[in-house]
C-alpha cells in the first residue's frame, strides 16, 4: 500500500499530466472565402496561457510582423489574413509557447480557400 505522501505525488503528478494534454483536440479543417480578410485561429490551451504563437505554412515560418505582406495575429494569437488567395491553401501549424512550460505542440489546420475572386470595373 503507498504512503500517504507517495498518493499525494501520483495526484499531482496525474493533475500536471492533464493540464499539459488540453490542446489534444480533433483534426481542424478551415474555410476562408476567397478575396475578404480571414481568421485562423490556433487550438492551443496552455496554461499559464501562451506568451508566443509562431505560425508556419507548408513548412516555411509566416511573417506577421511586416504590413505589407498582410498577416498578422490578433490578441488572441489567430492568424488574420487580410485577403484571402488561392495561394493561402495549405497545411498551417500553430506552435504555442508558455512561459512555464517547456513542452511545445504543434497543431496542424488544414485550410481550403472557396469562392471566386471578384474584379471591380468602374468606368467614367
Amino acid at each position: 500500500m503507498p504512503l500517504p505522501g507517495e498518493l499525494i505525488f501520483l495526484f499531482l503528478t496525474v493533475v500536471m499530466v492533464m493540464r499539459r494534454c488540453r490542446g489534444l483536440y480533433r483534426e481542424q479543417r478551415v474555410v476562408l472565402s476567397r478575396g475578404v480578410r480571414g481568421y485562423i485561429s490556433c487550438p492551443a490551451l496552455a496554461e499559464p496561457p501562451a506568451t508566443l504563437i509562431v505560425w508556419t505554412k507548408d513548412g516555411e515560418v509566416v511573417d506577421t510582423e511586416q504590413k505589407e505582406g498582410g498577416r498578422s495575429t490578433d490578441s488572441r494569437g489567430a492568424l488574420v489574413i487580410e485577403t484571402v488567395t488561392v495561394n493561402d491553401e495549405g497545411v498551417y501549424y500553430c506552435s504555442a509557447y508558455s512561459p512555464l512550460d517547456d513542452l511545445r505542440t504543434d497543431y496542424p489546420i488544414w485550410v481550403t480557400v472557396k469562392g471566386r475572386s471578384m474584379s471591380v470595373f468602374m468606368s467614367q
